[in-house]
């Protein structure tokens, strides 16, 4: 069965090791690490990570392990892509040395802001020409999925949000990844030997209603290339992060058999409400 993980970012506890050990005094056993888990030394990491990988599954995310100082992931930007490839090779080393298979990111956009902007307005900020961003995401993509491929770790790339305030003029020329008509520019890229896609149910219901399209036409051209999803809710203006719910809309439409991890991603919950969230998604996967 497919595994059923909780990203970090569903806990309030910032210390890797008290994570841990509070997920396996909750009898949880899967475990997606984000970057909302504290700055740690690497050789104390790995120390952390392969002392409990006898209970724990773990996978890794974007910005884990934390960087020192915060940045903004951005493949697709020239001030941003050669720190965002050194942290991605880095995590691949990582992977690497603890057995993990894939390593999922976040895949970019045209303009540069910094941390303290993201999941606010970012309209007002200037833009390069989209067609030369996707260029650099492309071969930045390239890059990584061959570094990956010496270290024997697959690259998942997440589908992009475009809030309803960060649409500019009606038309898309900021966010890779989002839109329908976009996306299927980079369908050569998911041709790459070892890059699929993480799918972000909660980012596709967003953009679609913003950008006016069937989410059930991304899935299906997309559908092979799809390894893992995270699962959020929302109102469908914003990324939210918000429980699921047994009416969620993305139930019937996921290829759960062929998925490699599934992602609960919604914000800080009590445990006992993040158990009852895994059940209910064990329950519509087996419907």
């Amino acid at each position: 069965m497919t595994a059923l993980a909780i990203s970090s970012v569903c806990f309030k506890e910032r210390d890797l090791e008290r994570l841990c050990d509070y997920a396996l005094l909750n009898s949880i056993n899967h475990i997606e690490l984000s970057g909302n888990v504290d700055t740690i030394a690497d050789s104390q990491l790995i120390k952390i990570i392969k002392r409990y990988q006898t209970n724990i599954n773990f996978f890794i995310h974007n910005y884990f392990p934390s960087p020192t100082k915060s940045f903004v992931l951005n493949l697709a930007h020239p001030k941003t892509v050669s720190r965002s490839i050194r942290h991605c090779k880095k995590v691949l080393g990582l992977c690497a040395e603890l057995g993990i298979d894939q390593y999922s990111i976040h895949v970019g956009m045209a303009l540069n802001p910094s941390p303290e902007n993201l999941g606010k307005p970012l309209a007002h900020f200037p833009v390069i020409n989209f067609s030369d961003s996707r260029d650099l995401l492309v071969s930045s993509c390239r890059k990584i999925a061959d570094y990956g491929r010496l270290h024997g770790v697959d690259i998942l790339i997440e589908n992009n949000v475009i809030a309803t305030f960060n649409l500019v003029k009606k038309t898309n020329e900021r966010y890779h990844f989002a839109d329908l008509l976009e996306s299927e520019l980079l369908l050569p890229l998911f041709d790459y030997p070892n890059i699929g896609i993480l799918l972000d149910v909660g980012h596709l219901k967003v953009t679609s209603r913003v950008m006016d399209f069937d989410p059930l036409i991304f899935i299906n051209r997309f559908k092979d290339k799809i390894r893992a999803v995270h699962l959020s809710d929302n109102n469908g203006e914003e990324d939210q992060n918000m429980p699921v719910s047994k009416d969620s809309w993305f139930w019937p439409h996921i290829p759960w058999e062929q998925l490699e991890y599934v992602s609960l991603e919604i914000l800080p919950q009590p445990v006992l409400f993040l158990k009852k969230q895994i059940q209910l998604i064990e329950e519509k996967i087996k419907e």
